[in-house]
């Protein structure tokens, strides 16, 4: 079983909406956690279907990503 930090569908908000009018995309992610397998963290514009954010966008698996912390 999985859980998603975020509902689908959930619908972009009037400052996403306003960046998306100025040409900015805004950027997403989702962290699936499961029991049986690796977590994963998926990144995605707001903009992005059901079916672009599986086929198009990035997925990382758990082991994969490291926090902003680390990072700098």
């Amino acid at each position: 079983m999985s859980r998603n930090d975020f509902a689908d569908g959930d619908a972009p908000s009037i400052v996403e909406e306003l960046r998306a009018r100025r040409g900015e995309r805004t950027m997403l992610h989702r962290v699936e956690h499961r029991d049986d397998a690796p977590d994963e963290c998926t990144l995605y514009p707001a903009d992005a279907t059901p079916e672009e954010i599986v086929t198009t966008w990035m997925t990382a698996g758990e082991g994969s990503f490291v926090s902003l912390a680390d990072a700098r």
